[in-house]
């Protein structure tokens, strides 16, 4: 069982029945996502056996779920300490990661590889590590390697084409996407990506007015797209804060003027002044 993307374990060979009750009680608050009523349980068992392997995992998982990243963290070393278990490296792997710890993330991912050649989720991860590390090669040849085992998954897919979107690789990023997209007309991280290519190239009311529907469809941001605005946050953030009131002052606005206030906007939260602002940027390209 995964929660949020951490892994759970759900099978375990108990020593007592009272363990086995609890622990069983524990999975049952687990799947109703009652996070305090299932820790304790976990808690209760690791009083009296503190290398209970399985507790110590399910705990540091709702540890990382409810924002506690440190203490889960304590929890998957003790975990690793006891033996070497694939869910622990990956959880840890995990939780650096969602704490922008990248050096320290990419030794796990690459673990969970060395052990599982099948480990999907240690291709993807690793792979957007690299990303941010500018080690493209690196992204597309794993990626690529990952693709051989799981031929057209999606997920490998559009990491394949975020490699070639920060690569300046345009054609063969579109090219990727629209081979998902022509599997899956619908899939929302592609869809989205393709927007933003679409109205960096031009931008257009009818570009922006699709982007605007596209982002209104699916308004909790999956953790693809929050890695692309993470990215290109991070690059553009100190010079367009910068600017940002001497543009809102400027009586006579430039194009430019306008992409830079919807970017902007775009890091502040505001989505849709970000697309007013593209609106405002499109109108000499819809005459």
């Amino acid at each position: 069982m995964i929660a949020s993307g951490f892994y759970i374990a759900e099978n375990n060979i108990m020593h007592s029945k009272p363990q086995y009750n609890d622990f069983r009680n524990a999975l049952q608050y687990e799947k109703k996502k009652e996070w305090k009523d299932a820790l304790q349980l976990y808690e209760k068992i690791l009083a009296t056996n503190n290398k209970h392997v399985d507790a110590l995992l399910n705990a540091g998982a709702i540890y990382s779920i409810t924002g506690n990243l440190e203490k889960a963290i304590q929890y998957y070393e003790q975990v690793l300490s006891v033996k070497k278990d694939i869910r622990a490296i990956y959880n840890l792997g995990l939780a650096y990661y969602k704490q922008r710890k990248l050096k320290k993330a990419l030794p796990y991912f690459q673990e969970c590889l060395s052990i599982d050649k099948d480990f999907i989720k240690g291709y993807i991860l690793t792979g957007y590590i690299y990303i941010e590390f500018k080690r493209f090669n690196d992204a597309k040849n794993l990626i690529n390697l990952g693709l051989q085992k799981f031929s057209g998954n999606k997920s490998l897919l559009i990491c394949l084409a975020i490699v070639h979107h920060y690569n300046n690789e345009t054609d063969a990023c579109m090219s990727t996407l629209n081979n998902i997209l022509n599997a899956d007309p619908e899939f929302s991280a592609a869809l989205k990506l393709k927007a933003r290519l679409s109205i960096s190239k031009a931008v257009t009311k009818a570009g922006v007015e699709n982007y605007r529907k596209i982002m209104n469809s699916d308004p909790i941001i999956n953790d693809i797209q929050h890695y692309v605005d993470h990215a290109n946050n991070k690059i553009l953030q100190n010079k367009l804060i910068s600017t940002k009131d001497s543009l809102v002052k400027k009586q006579m606005k430039t194009k430019q003027d306008y992409l830079d206030l919807s970017l902007i906007s775009l890091l502040n939260g505001q989505g849709n002044a970000a697309l007013n602002y593209l609106l405002y940027a499109a109108k000499d390209n819809d005459h």
